[in-house]
């Protein structure tokens, strides 16, 4: 009997270490679900650590989100750019929410508000101070400045932007990316 409840006490152990290292490997993957999504949505890197710094900024971003998830995105719009009217956030953080801002407006349809607003975002994009955050902004922008560009028939347009956001993702070695701007320069 005592061996017996040694080995279910092992076996138990075992089960659990077995468990964390599962529930530690879907964190993992979560996680990079997440970056991914944000990377493709212009969301800087330090995105998660800038704006947990700053509960407001934090709650216009996750407000934003929510209403485009549930598709209201002139609602998303609104938060997204109450981001730009805080005083106290940093450029990439607001170049990012031009960005939201510019795919809320594509997602629509409305594609000379989107090429507006992803402008905004091209032209605030080198004061951005991190050379990696930076590098990532212009491959985003650049990319949906490129898709913007082929909804309005700006094909030559487009595939000069396509290319620029080629040519960055292949330095910083963002294969993700590179594919996707593969498959819309097709």
């Amino acid at each position: 009997f005592l061996l017996f409840c040694i080995l279910s006490a092992s076996s138990f152990v075992i089960d659990y270490r077995n468990y964390r290292k599962s529930e530690e490997l879907d964190m993992v993957i979560i996680h990079d679900l997440q970056l991914s999504e944000a990377i493709r949505r212009g969301i800087p890197l330090r995105y998660p650590y800038e704006i947990l710094k700053d509960p407001l900024v934090q709650g216009l971003f996750q407000q934003g989100r929510q209403y485009e998830q549930e598709g209201d995105y002139e609602e998303a719009i609104y938060s997204y750019k109450d981001i730009l009217s805080y005083w106290t956030s940093p450029v990439s953080i607001k170049v990012s929410a031009y960005n939201l801002i510019g795919l809320c407006y594509y997602d629509q349809g409305k594609f000379d508000q989107a090429k507006e607003s992803f402008t905004d975002a091209e032209e605030n994009m080198d004061k951005i101070g991190d050379r990696t955050e930076k590098l990532n902004a212009q491959a985003s922008v650049f990319n949906n400045l490129g898709l913007v560009n082929k909804e309005l028939s700006h094909f030559s347009l487009a595939q000069s932007y396509f290319h620029k956001a080629l040519k960055i993702n292949r330095r910083i070695g963002n294969q993700f990316r590179e594919a996707d701007i593969l498959q819309n320069l097709a």
